[in-house]
């Protein structure tokens, strides 16, 4: 229950950023299969796209360790746009 509150604590805080470029956003936080899930979200309400992140180095050896983003890109049928993590 304490994940779920603070991922919505964290999605809310990008939201207002993201709002604040004039890009609509609505925070939804599901648990359970994270590929389901958000496969189901995306067919479910009216979206543009799914966006994603990752903050692995992206090496030749990250290429054959399957991930999160990998697997929706491979699964979806929307648009998935890619934000690659940046540390400050």
């Amino acid at each position: 229950e304490n994940t779920v509150k603070d991922a919505k604590t964290k999605l809310e805080k990008v939201k207002q950023d993201l709002e604040s470029l004039g890009v609509e956003v609505e925070v939804i936080v599901k648990t359970g299969n994270p590929i389901l899930e958000t496969l189901e979200v995306a067919l479910n309400e009216d979206i543009s796209a799914i966006a994603v992140t990752d903050d692995r180095e992206y090496g030749l050896l990250d290429w054959t360790i399957p991930s999160f983003t990998q697997r929706v890109l491979h699964r979806s049928w929307f648009p998935v746009v890619f934000f690659p993590m940046i540390e400050s």
